[in-house]
């Protein structure tokens, strides 16, 4: 099949479109990260902590199986990953497919709605806030292992945004004002 590949900033909402495109137009699609377990971000575990991510050859298997049910005259869009999506490689043949698809369909969202996106997907159902407010902190311990892992995410990034910020972003987190975290996890 042709490839389309759909790309854009990270909270540009590119999975939901992947979702819109099969579940409202019947187009056919590669969910990677969804085969992954994983968002491809720092943070793409979210979501997903006990899942787990498949085995590189279940991941390969997976993909290889999709790539085959695949009606061969269609379009199949596919989001625009690197090499890997978590802990697993994207099957190389696939990959070159990619870096080389004939249609690039890029997502441009404002800022705003970025950060909304990124607060629906990251922030625990029970943590969502509207933009500009802070969330009452509760010490349960899905919160706590959530914030935990966060935490270690963010530090992880430490070496690209200086630790300053790091430790804003830390602190965002524990004070639950996560559209506030969201924004400045978009400038990294």
């Amino acid at each position: 099949p042709r490839i389309a590949i759909i790309g854009g900033p990270t909270g540009s909402g590119k999975t939901k479109v992947l979702h819109a495109l099969r579940d409202i137009l019947g187009e056919q699609i590669i969910d990677l990260e969804g085969l992954a377990n994983h968002s491809g971000s720092v943070y793409g575990f979210v979501g997903h902590e006990h899942a787990g991510q498949p085995t590189p050859r279940q991941y390969t298997n997976d993909v290889a199986m999709q790539w085959n049910d695949l009606d061969p005259e269609r379009w199949v869009f596919i989001e625009d990953e690197g090499p890997n999506v978590g802990c697993v490689n994207l099957p190389v043949g696939l990959y070159r497919k990619m870096r080389t698809a004939s249609a690039v369909l890029k997502l441009d969202i404002p800022k705003d709605i970025r950060v909304e996106v990124l607060r629906e997907d990251y922030a625990l159902p029970e943590r969502k806030t509207k933009e500009g407010s802070c969330s009452n902190i509760n010490t349960d311990q899905k919160l706590s292992e959530w914030l935990s892992n966060m935490i270690k995410a963010t530090r992880k990034l430490e070496k690209r945004i200086g630790q300053v910020r790091m430790n804003k972003m830390i602190d965002l987190l524990q004070d639950g004002c996560y559209a506030e975290f969201a924004r400045a996890a978009l400038d990294y």
